[in-house]
């Protein structure tokens, strides 16, 4: 099997550590990270999450991480 054609999941409660492991498995395959959680998505949450830092994004490529705006709204 080709490297084109291996997907992993990996998934777990909050504070497990699947962000570190998702970046070992990631260089031992020399694959790439796309995000699915709900929360990793926002621009303006990187305190709640486990967000790969620069350098970690530097050594292999993320993908879906802060690329969405939070937006609130004061009609409540």
């Amino acid at each position: 099997m080709d490297k084109q054609s291996k997907i992993i999941l990996i998934s777990g409660p909050t504070a497990s550590g699947k962000s570190k492991f998702a970046v070992k498995i990631a260089k031992k395959i020399e694959g790439e990270i796309i995000n699915a959680d709900s929360m990793q998505v926002y621009k303006k949450l990187k305190i709640l999450t486990a967000r790969p830092n620069k350098q970690e994004q530097k050594n292999i490529k993320h993908h879906l991480y802060g690329v969405c705006l939070l937006y609130t709204s004061d009609a409540a």
